[in-house]
């Protein structure tokens, strides 16, 4: 070992007890300076009986004992590198000092099998694949400069109630977010231009035209009526195991995408006329459905018997337009023994004039019993849909309605 820095070596933090490794040393005749950071280092484990890490974005070498010149060694720290903690069940806690910690990089596999770590709020450019595999996380809080959440980082990670997203992040590569049955809200930061979040704590893209998950146990006790009116996609398991009473998908989205229900403990599902079907399995095991509202004019086809896939609660009503009725009763999977007699009419979508207005209003029958609508105005192409309202009173549907001479 050289006193100009020349090659690597470890040391530890005495305050908090993380180990490093450096990774770039510092060059020349090395003296004390405050400002002198040149140096750079990885995170490479924890001292024995340390259970939090934490993460800064600069330290020094306490001991300086391998230049035994007195000088104080300054680094800045640039990762933890992959698997530094891979099955520590020692550690509870990762945390940043302060909102602007930033590394380069969390390391892949860095946390996985961390099953006692419950809390990490981290500050790192990139979260690496399978960062936190497998692990006890609880909740994820990412700082201000997190630009990627790599695939397979959140993974079986199946306590995991929150995770809050910086305005910075531009990739969830997360298609298994639908795992997460623990889950109550996604907290993403104004600003984002990828993705956004509601008062539920849904996740959705930028412009809420795609609805990428709903957490199970979302905060609101029912998802009637709340989902935004731009809506044009449900992904795929995107209600999978939630517990919401049961859900309205907003007129005019476009399609809702394979096993969107899966496992859901939904009783009431409403799927409006401009709605397809995309793949299948949308409500299997969704045992507590008690009323589904198809109002397409023609019946989806799906693979046979995959719609549902359980013996149907008894009470359960597939309501479907009038006129569809016989359409549904002879198509797969509508004409599944355990389906077939649960169909009745009883579904609408009504589509009215406005007034004197040339604006069309779409109207949903949510409830025929105690006579509630919901509706919202859109223009010409069912598209730029406003806030809708909910309103109650008898409903007058009009035999015919004249719109632009049709």
């Amino acid at each position: 070992m050289t006193k100009d820095g020349g090659k690597s070596y470890d040391f530890f933090s005495n305050t908090n007890g993380e180990t490093y490794v450096v990774t770039k040393p510092k060059t020349g005749t090395v003296t004390s300076s405050s400002t002198d950071y040149s140096g750079e280092v990885a995170i490479v484990g924890l001292s024995s009986g340390k259970n939090t890490l934490i993460l800064n974005n600069y330290t020094q070498d306490d001991a300086n004992y391998l230049y035994g010149n007195g000088a104080t060694l300054r680094y800045t720290v640039k990762e933890v590198v992959d698997r530094a903690f891979y099955n520590n069940t020692s550690i509870t806690r990762v945390q940043t000092t302060n909102i602007s910690t930033l590394l380069d990089r969390i390391g892949t596999y860095c946390f996985a099998g961390c099953t006692n770590l419950t809390v990490a709020t981290v500050g790192a450019k990139t979260i690496s694949n399978n960062a936190f595999y497998n692990s006890g996380l609880q909740a994820l809080y990412m700082n201000n400069g997190v630009e990627t959440l790599g695939n397979g980082a959140l993974r079986l990670c199946n306590t995991l109630s929150v995770v809050e997203v910086p305005s910075t992040t531009t990739q969830l590569n997360q298609w298994y977010f639908w795992q997460h049955t623990k889950m109550t809200r996604y907290n993403v930061a104004s600003g984002n231009s990828k993705y956004s979040s509601d008062a539920n704590g849904i996740l959705y893209d930028a412009n809420k035209l795609i609805l990428y998950h709903c957490p199970p146990y979302a905060s609101q006790t029912s998802l009637i009526s709340n989902l935004p009116s731009t809506l044009i996609r449900v992904s795929a398991n995107a209600f999978n195991s939630s517990k919401s009473p049961g859900v309205v998908i907003p007129y005019g989205t476009r399609v809702v995408a394979d096993s969107a229900f899966f496992n859901s403990s939904m009783q009431y599902v409403k799927i409006p006329s401009t709605v397809k079907l995309e793949g299948c399995d949308q409500l299997r095991e969704a045992k507590e459905l008690k009323e589904l509202i198809m109002a397409p004019l023609s019946p989806p086809l799906q693979n046979p018997g995959r719609l549902l896939d359980v013996i149907p609660n008894t009470e359960l009503k597939i309501r479907v337009p009038t006129s569809a009725l016989s359409s549904y009763k002879n198509a797969s999977p509508w004409n599944d023994p355990r389906i077939v007699d649960h169909i009745t009419d009883g579904a609408y979508d009504v589509l009215f004039a406005w007034g004197t207005t040339s604006t069309l209003m779409v109207g949903t029958i949510l409830d025929i019993n105690s006579k509630m609508a919901q509706v919202t105005r859109v223009n010409d192409e069912y598209r730029n849909r406003i806030t809708s309202q909910i309103v109650t009173g008898n409903i007058t549907i009009p035999a015919s309605v004249t719109y632009n001479n049709n």
